[in-house]
């Protein structure tokens, strides 16, 4: 028996500067993020950068009410310097083995407001 492929899909970003408590960041503020188990392997970014600005300056990755019952995966290779990964109520049910693997420089992980098991 074989395993079927995983799937890939695009991710639309709109980027911009975004205020947290802690600090302000270079954001990929993500919308229309919807994931299933076998498609989740992001294979990559539609948006524009502010002037100057490139996937390497983003700093963190903001889903707001999105439906993304798992992690997507593979940002690292799209964003190498993201810090903060936020993932607010956006129907998160799943945390994997293997889902922060290659975000060797986050520091603030958020999934609050989510059914996670």
């Amino acid at each position: 028996m074989t395993s079927s492929p995983s799937l890939a899909f695009l991710i639309d970003c709109e980027f911009k500067y975004h205020h947290t408590v802690f600090d302000q960041f270079y954001a990929c503020i993500v919308s229309n993020l919807q994931t299933t188990f076998a498609n989740r392997t992001i294979s990559g970014v539609n948006g524009k950068h502010l002037i100057g600005k490139t996937n390497e300056d983003v700093q963190m990755f903001f889903a707001k009410k999105e439906n993304s019952p798992y992690m997507p995966l593979n940002l690292q290779s799209f964003f190498p310097n993201l810090e903060v990964l936020y993932m607010m109520n956006s129907n998160v049910q799943h945390l994997l083995t293997g889902d922060l693997d290659g975000l060797k420089n986050l520091k603030i992980f958020d999934v609050s407001h989510n059914p996670i098991d």
